[in-house]
């Protein structure tokens, strides 16, 4: 009968093993370390037969597929483990299995301890199933999750009852024990629970406690059984009152960047330590750290970045520190992905957001010198002279048409040879447009079919001005600007304008892995553009949108903080995604938990949304309400608003004036050669007339006749002042 680790795969035909089977004690580590979810793991140990003990862990069809990374490490027996674990600690693997001999534990733990490995971000599991012997007092302050497996069930009877016999000094005891003939299956209970072997002799079938290292000791953490696979029985909310008791007047280092308003400098000199920034992740980790009691350092991250895998797998920014136990938070607008989740942990989100685009505003449009023409589109306006014409048409042909219309001239005779039509084309064309203008006329329609035709132009003329006047006002007060750009969409469509992000961030992660057409073709535009229009920060960014011809692409929270600051600049759009903002912690962190309730706890009290305002508004300009009064309230009007109706004013004039002077020039030369004087002669003189408005009556001026036409007196007004009297021809 053996009661040692025999890797042997069958025994001889007299052996029976106590010991546990080698592949029921590989199993049992291997559920465990897939029960805690260990991506990356370092194995350390002695013995060659060690890799047996775990060669189901190491079979593990995740180790196959490389989604759980191992490090195996076998030490030199009588050589000290500081050497080989800085080797794992520099590797950034926080996972560590030790199968040593039981009385080297101490040792490695110890070397652990000088190196820096024993803080609450590493975890060891000792294959040993005598942990529970040994004295690790030392190190259960700590913070270490160090677990094992222990076979002995002190919660048995049979314990109790063995430990009274060895007290008592007996020298022997009994059990129950049972044998079945048939499969030579022997069972008994013993100090390690239920014994049975199978054909081979083999303890294939056993038990096993879960047991981890806490501020009391080592306390039962769950079980383990071949049938049932790991179960987890431990207390969580005492172990989560023990993390928050050893929080308490702790100092965490904080990781950073100066990213405003999130981080930044504070205006001042002799500033030191936490005293030097200011912003909104400051007082985020100020008020969680009033709820958890503990205190903290802010540094910045030493090359300045936040975070990105290379192809190598190798972390860079303030991922990298947290890996390599440099810091205990990560705290800035640092976005959660799915690719940083798989290296460090995240609290929940203290702030959600999405990436959006940043431009520089247009210049505002500058009013056309025919703006006062714009209320109503070309098309109506060619459809208004139509009907203008057409209507003027109309009425002359029904006003011809309709014998109410035809009057007599010579009220006098009762019976006159010719009746007249006050409805000229010329009258008519002068009616129409008089009532286009909603302007009076001394034409008035007589007859009821005329009247009928001007009522219903008069009706049209009144919604068409009151449309026009209602929208004129809209286009004459309001500025309008014309972005080249209103999408993404349009960035996609276009060369011109060209457009990046920050570089390693997570937004350049988007659009890389993106399978979106759209943002595939950006991404394919942003990679291959020369110069590179990647930047190095935000705030390199916001510099080259103000330059111009520059579209950036970063998270919306951002661009609002941006937005209120700097009145030239605008979002574009809206979210092309959805994520947030959470505080990064070392992977398999214990404080994850109570940082995440913390957060929730003050997103409740509204305590979230009063640092937003805080530090996002701007107290001193407000450029949304800026643009909104200038937008939306009624502001004087500038010749360039109505320069157009000015020159239409002048050039009418201008007609007028040249009209005028045919007129004169006309009726001029209707006179006789010998009583009028040279055409600038008589034009100066009757310009005087006017100029000097000595009166209102002047002598009338005879025509010569036409040849052709019989002597007839023809009477009409005077061109200019002549002292001449009337003479018949």
């Amino acid at each position: 009968m053996e009661t040692r680790w025999d890797f042997r795969v069958r025994p001889d035909n007299y052996t029976v093993n106590l010991f546990p089977f080698a592949k029921t004690l590989s199993k049992a580590y291997r559920d465990l370390i897939k029960n805690k979810e260990w991506k990356n793991l370092a194995i350390v140990y002695e013995e060659n037969e060690a890799l047996i003990r775990l060669q189901e862990l190491l079979q593990d069809p995740l180790m196959q597929e490389k989604k759980r990374k191992v490090l195996v490490k076998q030490l030199v027996p009588g050589q000290e483990y500081r050497k080989l674990l800085k080797e794992i600690g520099r590797a950034g693997v926080q996972n560590i299995i030790v199968d040593v001999p039981t009385e080297n534990i101490i040792s490695f733990l110890r070397h652990a301890k000088e190196v820096d490995m024993m803080s609450e971000y590493y975890n060891y599991f000792i294959t040993s199933l005598d942990l529970h012997t040994i004295d690790l007092e030392e190190f259960q302050y700590g913070g270490t999750n160090i677990s094992g497996f222990r076979l002995v069930d002190d919660s048995a009877r049979e314990f109790e009852d063995i430990s009274q016999v060895w007290y008592s000094g007996a020298l022997g005891f009994g059990h129950r024990k049972t044998k079945d003939k048939t499969h030579l299956k022997i069972t008994a209970r013993g100090l390690t629970g239920e014994i049975k072997f199978d054909r081979y002799g083999f303890r294939s079938d056993l038990n096993l406690k879960l047991i981890e290292l806490t501020h009391e000791g080592l306390q039962d953490a769950g079980d383990w059984s071949v049938k049932a696979g790991i179960k987890i029985t431990g207390n969580t909310t005492k172990a989560i009152e023990e993390v928050k008791a050893s929080l308490k007047n702790k100092t965490l280092i904080v990781t950073t960047l100066l990213n405003p308003p999130y981080i930044a400098l504070k205006e001042g000199a002799n500033l030191r330590g936490n005293s030097r920034y200011e912003g909104y992740c400051v007082d985020l980790i100020e008020e969680i750290s009033k709820v958890l009691g503990f205190k903290y350092k802010f540094r910045e991250v030493a090359d300045h970045t936040y975070g990105k895998r290379n192809e190598w797998g190798e972390w860079n920014g303030m991922i990298r520190e947290l890996i390599e136990g440099k810091a205990d938070l990560a705290v800035v607008d640092l976005t959660i992905t799915y690719e940083r989740e798989d290296a460090v942990d995240f609290t929940m989100p203290f702030m959600n957001l999405g990436i959006s685009i940043l431009f520089k505003k247009p210049s505002r449009k500058i009013p056309k010198l025919f703006s006062f023409l714009s209320p109503l589109s070309l098309e109506v306006w060619v459809y208004m002279v139509t009907a203008f014409l057409g209507v003027s048409l109309f009425l002359f042909i029904v006003a011809r048409f309709s014998p109410y219309e035809w009057t007599n001239p010579h009220p006098c005779d009762p019976h006159p040879d010719t009746l007249e039509n006050q409805f000229t084309l010329l009258n008519t064309l002068w009616f129409t447009g008089g009532s286009l203008l909603q302007q009076g006329c001394e034409v008035t329609p007589r007859a009821v079919s005329t009247r009928v035709v001007s009522g219903i132009w008069w009706f049209f003329t009144l919604i068409m001005v009151s449309s026009y006047t209602a929208n004129l006002a809209a286009f004459l007060t309001v500025q309008r600007m014309s972005s080249p750009i209103e999408s993404a969409d349009d960035l996609a469509k276009q060369t011109s304008i060209q457009y990046g992000c920050l570089r390693s961030g997570s937004t350049q992660a988007f659009f890389k892995d993106s399978n979106i057409p759209t943002f595939k073709r950006m991404w394919n535009f942003m990679e291959s553009a020369r110069p590179s229009v990647f930047v190095d920060s935000n705030l390199k960014g916001v510099e080259r949108v103000k330059k111009g011809n520059y579209a950036f692409l970063m998270e919306s929270t951002s661009i609002e903080y941006i937005v209120e600051r700097n009145c030239e600049l605008m979002q574009i759009g809206g979210l092309l995604d959805s994520k947030g903002y959470g505080i990064a912690t070392p992977s398999g962190s214990p404080y994850r938990t109570l940082l995440s309730s913390a957060i929730l706890k003050l997103q409740e009290g509204g305590i979230l949304e009063i640092l937003k305002q805080k530090w996002w508004k701007n107290k001193e300009k407000n450029c949304i309400k800026e643009e909104a009064s200038l937008s939306g309230s009624a502001s004087e009007l500038g010749l360039d608003n109505v320069g157009g109706v000015f020159v239409v004013l002048s050039s009418g004039l201008c007609m007028a004036c040249l009209i005028v002077v045919l007129e004169f020039t006309w009726k001029l030369r209707k006179l006789p050669s010998e009583e009028r004087e040279p055409l600038c002669v008589e034009m100066c003189r009757e310009m005087k007339f006017a100029i000097m408005c000595r009166g209102d009556s002047k002598p009338v001026r005879k025509e010569s006749l036409p040849p052709s036409n019989s002597l007839s007196l023809i009477q009409f007004s005077s061109l200019g002042n002549l002292n001449s009297k009337e003479t018949i021809s």
